[in-house]
């Protein structure tokens, strides 16, 4: 993306309004969500009581929860990302524990909680020209 093209400023409450998620999205709103979701620095998140890094333009989502509020099927979901992977858009990867300290109890739930929801991290290639 050229430094010098237009762009427009768009609110972040506008990914929270009904007008943006009352329907099912078309690719291109997918896409626009995507950055959106993604880290604009680099940051950390808490998520089943472990800590993850992720760089700037990186996010993680499960597939239930963006099929859900993409209104896809995970079939489709899965498609898209596989195109746009083959496209050089994104790239998954699984995601990388920062911290681990656990019981052996709190291992075996969390293990169950992960099979059930797979964490992978979407990488946005060349996120910066964004």
């Amino acid at each position: 993306m050229d430094d010098n093209e237009p762009y427009i400023k768009v609110l972040r409450k506008l990914f929270r309004d009904p007008l943006w998620t009352s329907e099912e999205f078309t690719k291109g709103q997918a896409w626009v969500d995507l950055l959106y979701w993604a880290y604009h620095s680099n940051g950390n998140f808490k998520w089943d009581g472990r800590r993850y890094n992720l760089r700037r333009g990186q996010l993680s989502h499960t597939e239930g929860f963006l099929a859900n509020r993409w209104g896809w099927s995970r079939n489709k979901l899965r498609r898209t990302f596989q195109n746009w992977q083959d496209c050089g858009m994104i790239k998954i990867t699984k995601l990388e524990q920062r911290t681990a300290q656990r019981t052996a109890q709190q291992t075996a739930q969390q293990t169950a909680q992960r099979t059930a929801q797979p964490k992978n991290v979407i990488s946005i290639c060349k996120y910066d020209g964004y």
